[in-house]
């Protein structure tokens, strides 16, 4: 596809309005489909520059408009084609509330006695076989979007229901050189593992990413990819 074609689909379109939907509500600075187009953009002015071929300033502007995908869709991919079934929730553009630490869940027969999203999300892991949680680095910590999916975890345990023994795996990134900063993401899901008798079979941790197309310039694609041999 070519990059025109892209910023047209409307299935990627409905991606990042759902997107900046939610991030808007929780106060994000703009990730709406114009800030992708301006990443683009950007991306293509930096190439002209140098005087790159209109060939690589294409594959650019996709990167830029596309550039929060990378390391998930390599695991997805290289997953199906070894023969697995994958069910992905991006929870970014989820309606997924905070845990109350009511302790009522499945009471009403859902996992979540606030009827949010989570219910859609906590039958898939029951039924899974592994868990592979994909997530960048928020202010050295894990992000918003998904920390309520995380803390939800827990009405498995007080549900009482069959969570243990399952595989599962961390894909995350950071803007730093330095690898503890995705401690703050790698520790607690460590530790939830733990808690849940889940196998961590592998982590991809990979430091230096914050531009567009910056993941490109590191083997966290192949790393992803890699760890679905491992499952």
């Amino acid at each position: 596809m070519k990059f025109e074609e892209i910023i047209r689909h409307k299935e990627i379109l409905e991606y990042y309005r759902r997107g900046s939907a939610i991030l808007d509500a929780l106060g994000y600075t703009d990730h709406s489909v114009a800030h992708t187009k301006l990443v683009a953009e950007r991306a293509a002015d930096i190439l002209k520059a140098f005087e790159y071929g209109q060939d690589v300033i294409e594959l650019a502007k996709i990167a830029g408009f596309m550039h929060d995908f990378a390391m998930t869709d390599a695991f997805v991919k290289a997953a199906e084609a070894k023969g697995h079934t994958v069910t992905r929730f991006d929870t970014s553009f989820m309606k997924i509330g905070f845990c109350h630490a009511c302790e009522t869940c499945y009471k009403k027969g859902k996992a979540c006695s606030f009827d949010d999203e989570f219910n859609t999300i906590a039958p898939a892991i029951l039924d899974a076989d592994a868990v592979v949680f994909s997530m960048p680095v928020y202010w050295y910590s894990i992000p918003a979007q998904i920390k309520g999916v995380i803390d939800k975890l827990f009405s498995l345990v007080v549900g009482g229901k069959d969570y243990a023994g399952k595989e599962c795996a961390l894909i995350t990134c950071c803007e730093e050189e330095d690898m503890s900063v995705m401690d703050g993401v790698r520790i607690p899901m460590e530790r939830t593992a733990a808690l849940l008798q889940w196998n961590m079979v592998g982590e991809v941790l990979v430091p230096g990413v914050l531009e567009a197309g910056a993941i490109e310039k590191t083997d966290g694609c192949a790393q992803a990819a890699a760890l679905a041999e491992k499952m």
